[in-house]
């Protein structure tokens, strides 16, 4: 969530091979000064990436929704499956903690389908 998020994309999109999957739930891209080689909207280009399943959300409220919503148009022009998800809220936990059933379904479900 919010700067681990950023550090989660990062870390997923840069070694994209020894990970099946990646979420950012309020990505604090917008404070993000990262330069190119460790920035999620640079490396969300990379075709490698095409290998994990991403899972992005925000809330519709957020301070962090252009830069997700910008991160979504690059992942879509450059063929990189991913969900987006526009919830209602805030960059807040209460807005998190409303999610969290949905963000478990997503990361338990490799476990399911093995």
């Amino acid at each position: 969530m919010s700067r681990g998020g950023v550090w989660s994309l990062e870390i997923a999109f840069r070694n994209p091979e020894q990970f099946g999957l990646v979420g950012g739930h309020s990505v604090a891209l917008e404070v993000n000064l990262a330069g190119p080689a460790y920035d999620p909207l640079y490396l969300a280009t990379d075709p490698d990436i095409k290998r994990l399943r991403i899972y992005l959300d925000v809330g519709a409220g957020d301070w962090a929704y252009p830069k997700m919503e910008e991160l979504h148009q690059i992942l879509d022009a450059a063929g990189v499956e991913h969900t987006f998800v526009i919830n209602e809220g805030v960059h807040e936990d209460a807005y998190w903690a409303a999610h969290v059933a949905e963000y478990l379904d997503f990361y338990a479900s490799t476990w399911r389908n093995e």
